[in-house]
Order: structure tokens, then C-alpha cells, then sequence
């Protein structure tokens, strides 16, 4: 995998890993100061556990943005999540929308209100180090269903399982979606002695 670093930090597409398929940056910038964050599928622990991770990365920023399933008569919520596999129709895809009135997050599925929520992250990290939100529109969604990486683990060091969640972690920040470990000779297969022993 190679990321170009040129021109890193100057605008928010250069924070953005992998670069999304399609990107509009408005004029601008975001300033949400209050609100709540709405979203009707939160008896769903999977989406539960997604708007808490949006809730958390605002916290760390100083904002708190209470959550909800439904909004009141004329509130405009700060944050809108929410799954719709018609409005989005590629599988794992999603639209990120921050624009002077809030934010506006709508996936196909899971797996897209997850990635979603990912470049959500990315953005935070680049507006924690530039001061400003931008006003930008993201279309985006796989090329490939399945996005592996392959380690070799048989020639260089076997890493521990702390250092392997830390890797799941980051490959899934990229939205590596499957982790494969080569092994050889590095794992005692009980039936197999031969292959480990020496």
C-alpha cells in the first residue's frame, strides 16, 4: 500500500486514507456549537456503538452532543445519521455531508455507516489540526467487496496479539476489510510436527 504524503496538511482530501471516490469542498467553514445527534436505528448496537464513537470524537474536540432517535418538531440536529440502502445503492457506501447547517451522515449498510464514520474520524483529526470544519461532500464506496492485506509472519517477527489489534485497528482505519496471516512454520499445528519442530 502507498499513501502520497505531498502537500500534507495544506487541505483535507490529503487527510483522507484511502482517498474517497468523489469529493466536493464547499467555501467555508462548519461551526457547530450545539445540538443533538439523531439517528432513528439506535436500538441497533451496531449503530448504537457508531454514534457513540461520533459523539466521542466531538467530546475530545469540547463539544457535547447529546443523542436521540427522534427529532423535535422544527429542530435542526447538529448531527443526522442514519442507513437508507436506497438513497445509497452501492453496498458498503456512504454520503458524508458537512455543510453550514450541521452534519449529515447516510449509509447503505453497516459496513458503510462504519467506513462512514471513519472518514468522520479523519476529518475531525484534520480539523483538530487546522481549527476549521470544512464544508465538504463525500460520495464514496468500494471499488473491491473484499480489500486484504497479506503478512508474513514465517520470516520476519511474530507479533503479539496486542500488536496484531493495534494493525487490525489501523488496517480498518484504512478500510482494509480482511487480515491474513502467512505463517509457515511460526504456529504449532498439533498434527503436523514436522512442519514446526526444527
Amino acid at each position: 500500500i502507498s499513501f502520497s504524503t505531498e502537500g500534507f496538511g495544506r487541505s483535507v482530501t490529503n487527510w483522507l486514507i484511502p482517498k474517497p471516490q468523489e469529493i466536493i469542498i464547499g467555501n467555508g467553514d462548519c461551526k457547530i456549537s450545539h445540538g443533538r445527534i439523531i439517528c432513528k436505528e439506535l436500538d441497533n448496537s451496531f449503530v448504537y456503538r457508531s454514534i457513540k464513537e461520533v459523539q466521542q470524537l466531538f467530546q475530545e474536540q469540547g463539544y457535547y452532543f447529546a443523542f436521540a432517535a427522534i427529532k423535535a418538531k422544527g429542530e435542526i440536529p447538529a448531527i443526522q445519521i442514519k442507513i437508507d440502502s436506497i438513497a445509497i445503492n452501492r453496498s458498503q457506501g456512504y454520503t458524508l455531508t458537512i455543510d453550514s447547517t450541521g452534519i449529515c451522515l447516510t449509509a447503505h449498510d453497516k459496513a458503510g455507516l462504519f467506513y462512514g464514520t471513519l472518514t468522520l474520524k479523519q476529518i475531525s483529526e484534520y480539523a483538530g489540526s487546522s481549527g476549521i470544519w470544512p464544508i465538504i461532500r463525500i460520495n464514496d464506496w468500494p471499488d473491491f467487496e473484499r480489500r486484504g492485506v497479506m503478512l508474513d509472519i514465517s520470516r520476519d517477527k511474530v507479533p503479539s496479539m496486542g500488536t496484531l489489534f493495534k494493525l487490525v485497528d489501523r488496517l480498518a482505519g484504512w478500510k482494509i476489510n480482511e487480515f491474513q496471516l502467512y505463517t509457515e512454520h511460526t504456529f504449532a499445528y498439533s498434527n503436523y510436527l514436522q512442519v514446526w519442530q526444527n
